[in-house]
């Protein structure tokens, strides 16, 4: 599983600026819309910011986290260099499950705010 997130992280990494840039902009967005006084823009523009800014930290942190996986030890490596390998990668599969579950979470609460604030257009 590292293995596949190091490299979708890779592939990512050319993303990371424009990952930052729409978290600014999306916080950026957000206290503008909090501090004028029209209602109307607060209730329209809070969600996609929030959502916006969720999916760029996700971004970063797939980018920034995972790209530095260490390979898996091979046999002509040192005992030493390959018990500190295998633990940097049990923290890397620790922080991996931690990663998709945050994932999915991020994707729930997505799913949720865009339903509701794709059904407010309705009324």
């Amino acid at each position: 599983m590292i293995d596949t997130l190091a490299a979708l992280a890779k592939r990512c990494a050319r993303l990371q600026p424009l990952a930052y840039m729409v978290a600014a902009l999306c916080v950026c967005w957000f206290v503008i819309a909090l501090l004028s006084g029209d209602s109307d823009m607060q209730d329209d523009s809070l969600v996609p910011c929030i959502v916006g800014f969720l999916w760029a930290l996700m971004t970063i942190l797939l980018s920034s986290l995972f790209s530095q996986v260490p390979d898996t030890p091979d046999d002509t490596t040192s005992r030493y260099a390959r018990l500190k390998i295998r633990l940097q990668r049990l923290l890397f599969q620790l922080a991996s499950i931690v990663f998709i579950f945050f994932t999915g979470a991020v994707l729930v609460t997505s799913y949720r705010l865009l339903n509701i604030w794709l059904s407010t257009f309705g009324t």
